[in-house]
């Protein structure tokens, strides 16, 4: 019996028992893929088929109905427990660099504090310089006109 052979049957209502050890292989590995799936998409199964970082094997094992070494033996099987356990690992690490303590900051946003900090000494730094332009003109005699439309004119 193939896989095509399966047709509308439901995967987990196969027989095994009568098949040969590849297309039993071939029903695990379909079985593993829609257990996985499902746990990762369903919150309730997900605290259920995780352990850390690691998809529990004796659980992937208990749904599929088949034996610990399948996990290891079946190829297919032991590389997509491998990476739905990278996927589960890089979740984890993205979500642990998200989380910061209070008042922690990233080196993004040092680097615009101090962008910040630079603006603000060039702004106190400009309005000095306006300031002594002022005073310097007023002591020259300029009396300051202000115009709503074009700024502050020395006349």
């Amino acid at each position: 019996m193939s896989l095509r052979a399966v047709g509308n049957q439901n995967i987990f209502e196969v027989d095994v028992s009568g098949l040969s050890n590849p297309e039993k292989a071939a029903i695990y590995f379909e079985r593993a893929k829609l257990v996985i799936e499902h746990a990762l998409n369903d919150p309730d199964e997900r605290q259920l088929a995780f352990r850390g970082k690691k998809f529990s094997r004796a659980y992937l094992c208990n749904k599929v109905g088949c034996g610990p070494a399948v996990t290891t033996q079946n190829p297919r099987i032991a590389d997509l427990l491998s990476n739905t356990d990278r996927l589960l690992a890089g979740a984890s690490e993205t979500a642990s660099q998200t989380r910061r303590l209070p008042g922690q900051q990233t080196a993004e946003e040092k680097a615009l504090r101090e962008q910040l900090n630079d603006a603000n000494r060039q702004l106190q730094v400009a309005t000095a310089e306006i300031a002594d332009l002022r005073r310097k003109l007023r002591e020259c005699g300029y009396r300051e006109a202000v115009l709503a439309d074009h700024g502050l004119l020395p006349w």
